[in-house]
């Protein structure tokens, strides 16, 4: 993420290990939450997240066991922004 043009990482929290509701045979995940600041905006933000998602996911693919990533912005400044589908 830090690699991301315009955008530098301010904090990053500890990670946390959560129980998994409402899946099978998964492992506890974990969180964590990284304060940035960017220039860019939010669906810009976003749509270079999820293709982080994805070459997490295509580098993890021929590994064994459940791994996944899932990158989101929880706060954006005080903008109200809906989610991109």
């Amino acid at each position: 993420m830090a690699g991301l043009p315009a955008t530098t990482i301010a904090a990053r929290s500890s990670l946390y290990r959560t129980e998994p509701v409402g899946y099978n045979d998964q492992e506890e995940f974990l969180n964590a939450v990284v304060e940035a600041a960017t220039e860019l905006a939010p669906e810009n933000l976003l749509a270079r997240l999820w293709k982080l998602n994805g070459r997490w996911k295509e580098n993890r693919a021929a590994e064994v066991g459940a791994a996944s990533i899932d990158l989101d912005i929880l706060l954006f400044g005080s903008r109200v922004v809906r989610r991109m589908s």
